[in-house]
């Protein structure tokens, strides 16, 4: 952020510089920060973006980052609006794998899991080496209940590629095939490694592997750290769904 800060005041008309520095302040609003400082780096991200497309509105760099800034919670996750901007960005440039690879993150959130995989599979024959895109196939093969397919491709990626979206799903997968020992360990390592847990995903993460060990207090202690440090993320509504699945384990339904 601070080098495209420095970039766009020596050239106030680089639009590629706007377009890149909203994706920063983005990912800084979406995946690190909570309810306090969430929107001011989400402005920052509009307004860089808004001044990337009146510089140059056939940027494809620039539709592309519209679509990563409204497909947040700050927005209301606005699929259809966001699904215009990549295909948009992807007409303009269509030798570009990563339009491809947003689009079917947010096909697989609304259910289009077809859509998901013919849009991601897109992407990776443009561009095999594309990591997340990589994992993102994984993560399909995760919701469609094939968990060693998922296991598999989830072995194939560095886990030090995206530790958040990697581990989590590394535990999940391995929770569902009732390794919980191993899952166990990796939740633990990660808790170790970023105490902070942005979006408390690993004390969810953590809850339902005690809510499974019949751990029940220990669990409800994680839930509440979980709720506690959550809340605003970006990602919370993966730590939401693992909550949900620590209070079904310990046959509360309702909760």
């Amino acid at each position: 952020i601070s080098l495209l800060e420095e970039a766009v005041r020596l050239d106030p008309d680089l639009a590629e510089a706007y377009a890149q520095l909203a994706r920063g302040y983005n990912t800084l609003s979406f995946k690190y920060s909570g309810e306090t400082d969430r929107k001011r780096f989400h402005e920052n991200a509009e307004v860089a973006i808004e001044k990337a497309l009146a510089l140059n509105p056939d940027l494809a760099e620039a539709h592309f980052a519209r679509g990563l800034v409204l497909w947040s919670n700050t927005e209301g996750f606005p699929h259809a609006q966001v699904i215009r901007s990549y295909k948009r960005s992807a007409q303009l440039e269509p030798n570009w794998d990563e339009p491809y690879h947003q689009l079917s993150l947010v096909y697989s959130h609304i259910g289009l899991m077809d859509e998901a995989r013919q849009s991601v599979q897109k992407a990776l024959e443009i561009n095999p080496n594309n990591t997340l895109a990589r994992f993102r196939a994984g993560v399909y093969l995760q919701y469609a209940g094939r968990f060693e397919d998922a296991l598999a491709a989830f072995k194939t990626i560095p886990r030090d590629e995206t530790p958040l979206l990697m581990d989590r799903s590394l535990t999940e997968t391995l929770t569902q095939l009732g390794r919980l020992s191993e899952a166990g360990v990796i939740a633990d390592d990660y808790l170790r490694r970023f105490p902070q847990d942005e979006g408390g995903g690993f004390a969810g993460v953590k809850a339902l592997l005690l809510a499974k060990a019949g751990r029940n207090d220990e669990a409800e202690a994680m839930i509440r750290r979980a709720n506690e440090i959550g809340r605003g993320f970006g990602h919370f509504h993966h730590t939401a769904y693992n909550i949900a699945s620590a209070y079904a384990a310990m046959n509360r339904p309702d909760e």
